[in-house]
C-alpha cells in the first residue's frame, strides 16, 4: 500500500469544514427603583455543516481500496471496494465520506451593577447557568458494482463483510456502512464581570470577560451494517461494516 504506484484519494486534511455563520441573541432587562439588578437570558446556534466527498474507480490496471493496519497478520491490509484488471471482470466501487457539526446553546443569568461608588466606572457581575451542544458525525458508505469478481482472493469488500461464512454470489451488489455520532453535553456555571470606564464625554471603554466552569458528558454512537443483493433476489446481512 505504500509503494511508488500507489495513490491517496482521501486523507485526513479532507475533514476540515468550511467557514458556517449562525446567530446570537440576548434578552433582559433591569428591576428594581435603583435598577441595580436584572435578569438575562442569552443563546446562539450555528447551523449543521456538512461536507462530503465521493471517490469512484475507473482506472485502468488499478486497486480502488480502503486501506488499514490488520492486526490479525501485523501488516498493512485493504478492502478491495473497486478494480479494473486485466483478465478480472470489472468491478465499479465508489465511497462516499462526510462529515457534519451542529453547534448551539443556551443561558441565562442574574446581573448586578454599581458595584462601586464612583461615576467614571460602573463594575457589574454576573452569575448564572450555560448549556452547549456540540454534535459530529462521520460516516462513510462503500459500493460495489454487481459485476463484481468475488473469485478475487479475500480482499473485495464481499469477502471481508461475510468472512465468517460463503462469499456472496457472483453479481452480487454490496454496501456497507461505518457511522459515528459523538453528541458532547456542557453544563456550567456562568461567572461574568463587566467593567465600563468613561475616557471621554460619550466616548467609553468596556471590558466583560465570562468565563463557564462545568462539566462535559459525551455520548459516542458507532453504527456499522453490510449488505449483499444477490442475483437470486435474496438479500444477506451483517451487524458490521468495514471499520465499526
Amino acid at each position: 500500500l505504500t509503494g511508488p504506484d500507489t495513490r491517496i484519494l482521501y486523507d485526513a486534511s479532507e475533514t476540515g469544514y468550511p467557514f458556517a455563520g449562525g446567530f446570537k441573541g440576548e434578552v433582559g432587562g433591569w428591576f428594581g427603583r435603583e435598577s441595580r439588578f436584572g435578569l438575562e437570558l442569552n443563546g446562539f446556534y450555528v447551523p449543521e455543516t456538512t461536507t462530503s466527498t465521493e471517490l469512484r474507480s475507473g482506472e485502468q490496471d488499478a486497486f480502488f481500496s480502503v486501506p488499514f493496519f490488520n492486526n490479525a497478520i501485523g501488516s498493512e491490509y485493504s478492502v478491495v471496494v473497486g478494480s479494473d484488471l486485466a483478465g478480472s471482470p470489472t468491478s465499479r466501487g465508489i465511497v462516499d465520506v462526510g462529515s457534519s457539526i451542529d453547534l448551539w446553546g443556551v443561558g441565562g443569568a442574574l446581573r448586578m451593577r454599581d458595584l462601586v461608588d464612583c461615576d467614571d466606572v460602573d463594575l457589574g457581575f454576573s452569575a448564572g447557568f450555560r448549556y452547549v451542544r456540540l454534535s459530529e458525525r462521520f460516516w462513510i458508505d462503500y459500493d460495489t458494482a454487481p459485476s463484481v469478481n468475488t473469485a478475487f482472493g479475500q480482499g473485495t469488500l464481499g469477502s471481508f463483510l461475510f468472512a465468517g461464512g460463503p462469499t456472496p454470489a457472483a453479481g452480487s451488489r454490496i454496501h456497507a456502512q461505518d457511522d459515528v455520532t459523538a453528541e458532547n453535553d456542557f453544563y456550567g456555571l456562568d461567572l461574568g464581570l463587566d467593567a465600563t470606564m468613561e475616557m471621554l464625554p460619550g466616548l467609553s471603554f468596556r471590558i466583560a470577560p465570562r468565563v463557564a466552569l462545568g462539566a462535559a458528558v459525551q455520548e459516542v454512537d458507532v453504527f456499522g451494517s453490510g449488505r449483499a443483493w444477490q442475483p437470486d433476489g435474496s438479500m444477506r446481512s451483517t451487524p458490521y461494516g468495514v471499520f465499526a
